[in-house]
């Protein structure tokens, strides 16, 4: 249950240079504590140190950074309970059963805490989530945030889009594999176009010409051709990359990642890139925990080609923002920067 010490600076690069990561370290966000108090609650989570005080602290400071990671910080103990669930599947023992929830209760009582607290903090927030201004905060079942970070995802990691190249295999036309790879992609397709039919466009997306988000919905998802081909094309990966990890849709920490992802996103009306961060961090961190079983992934994420990319793409990022700043007319001709 310890982070591997191979390739462990390329661990820690990419998530360092993540773009979209490395640029709000900049800007006067709260993304990046946010992001380090995941870092280090996963950190003593994953090396199995559940009854302590530091994962306590870290717990409470990602959820006084951000609100929403109330979430993630109860990805572990959802991972857990499933696996008492599929323990007692297995036995069918009540005893054991009830004996693992308490156990697992024990463990993480530092969360419960934490959950108990955040439930008093709903309460003396008229139940809100949101501190700030919720007109911009508004809740509404928006699935294709799900569509939005697989597309965003395949641009942090380019690397998955060659996973097209499977096709040109001759060991990929067995029948198991195809058979894994039509479910998935029919599946994935299905998806995904349904999520499409929950798509919304938040005013403030499209009022607001400063942010990256404003022309990928403008020039990209609101072109209905060009969005139907992407939805396509993902569903295509997806289905390519489930057939090499396969072992992924059994493992309870990737099902609790999935839940715990879909429960930050589909919320949300307003679509940021910089909501991805927390997701993309926390999937690097499961993968390189557990990184024999996902070594084909593992590949994919952490490819060090990955680190020069980020290195130029960050570079222009940057320039874009400090050297090329514009006289903003929906906003009065003040000076404005290009931004995520």
């Amino acid at each position: 249950g310890k982070f591997s010490s191979d390739n462990s600076t390329v661990f820690r690069l990419i998530i360092l240079l993540l773009p979209i990561n490395y640029f709000y370290n900049f800007l006067f966000y709260t993304d990046t504590f946010s992001t380090f108090g995941l870092i280090l609650y996963f950190y003593f989570g994953l090396k199995e140190q559940k009854r302590s005080i530091p994962i306590f602290i870290t717990a409470m400071l990602s959820v006084l950074m951000r609100q929403n990671n109330i979430i993630w910080v109860n990805l572990l103990p959802l991972s857990d309970g499933m696996n008492i669930i599929v323990d007692f599947v297995k036995r069918k023992s009540i005893s054991q059963f009830m004996k693992n929830i308490m156990i697992t209760f024990v463990d993480y009582l530092p969360i419960v805490i934490v959950d108990g607290l955040f439930v008093c903090f709903l309460k003396w927030n008229n139940f809100s989530v949101v501190l700030g201004d919720k007109s911009h905060h508004e809740m509404c079942l928006h699935f294709a945030q799900i569509n939005h970070l697989l597309i965003f995802s395949l641009v942090i990691f380019p690397f998955i889009n060659c996973k097209l190249f499977t096709l040109l295999k001759k060991e990929f036309y067995t029948k198991k594999k195809l058979i894994t790879f039509f479910i998935s992609f029919i599946l994935i397709l299905c998806i995904v176009f349904t999520f499409n039919k929950f798509s919304y466009v938040h005013d403030f997306i499209l009022s607001d010409n400063r942010h990256y988000s404003f022309y990928y919905f403008r020039k990209i998802y609101n072109v209905l051709i060009i969005r139907k081909i992407i939805l396509v094309y993902i569903s295509i990966v997806y289905a390519l990359v489930i057939v090499d990890n396969v072992n992924l849709l059994c493992d309870t920490k990737i099902i609790s990642f999935c839940v715990c992802t879909t429960m930050c996103l589909i919320p949300a009306k307003l679509v940021e890139f910089r909501y991805f961060i927390s997701i993309f961090v926390i999937l690097l961190i499961l993968v390189e925990h557990n990184k024999s079983n996902y070594l084909n992934l593992y590949n994919l994420l952490f490819h060090k080609i990955h680190i020069l990319l980020y290195l130029i793409e960050n570079c222009i990022l940057l320039y874009i923002f400090i050297k090329l700043p514009f006289k903003n007319e929906s906003f009065g001709n003040e000076m404005s920067r290009f931004m995520f």
